[in-house]
């Protein structure tokens, strides 16, 4: 399975993990102490690579293509649910991975992988140029939430090349 692949390679174990299966959509909760750079390392290299494998070998009118928002959100992983959890971050992420603008870019492209990240997930994690993110990469967004307009950050990494993703800088 694609998150299965792309979190093994950012070295998340499966007990670090809870997956919620929602039948349209695959939610992966990981825990607080897993650390967030080679997650999203992986999403951004593993991911599109994984992607593009697995499409390879579909018809053309089979081609998975995905949307994949990343937040960090507090949450009790005993209140998860089938039908939800107890946490506005997560509510508003799921909003966002639904939202117009991301279904817009992935129409873009018909191999593509779409990734979004929370606006406080890009301020702590991709802004800080040691961590190795390119922040240029990513485009603003705004979507409607449930209590008003959100701001994220999307961008849509390619198998082609590594997009996305700069050398580490040393401090």
């Amino acid at each position: 399975m694609f998150s299965d692949a792309v979190l093994a390679s950012a070295g998340v174990n499966k007990g670090d993990r809870r997956r919620v299966d929602r039948g349209d959509s695959l939610l992966e909760l990981i825990n607080g102490s897993v650390p967030l750079i080679p997650v999203l390392r992986s999403l951004l290299l593993k991911g599109p690579i994984q992607l593009h494998e697995t499409n390879r070998m579909m018809p053309t009118s089979m081609l998975v293509r995905l949307r994949i928002v990343v937040a960090m959100a507090p949450f009790d992983v005993n209140s998860v649910t089938t039908q939800g959890w107890q946490s506005q971050e997560l509510n508003d992420a799921t909003r966002l991975l639904d939202s117009y603008s991301l279904r817009q870019m992935m129409q873009q492209w018909p191999d593509v992988m779409v990734l979004a990240v929370t606006d406080p997930f890009y301020r702590e994690v991709v802004e800080p140029l040691p961590a190795g993110v390119l922040p240029a990469a990513f485009d603003e967004i705004v979507v409607d939430g449930k209590n008003g307009p959100m701001v994220a950050w999307r961008t849509a990494p390619m198998a082609a090349g590594v997009y996305g993703w700069a050398e580490e800088r040393s401090s």
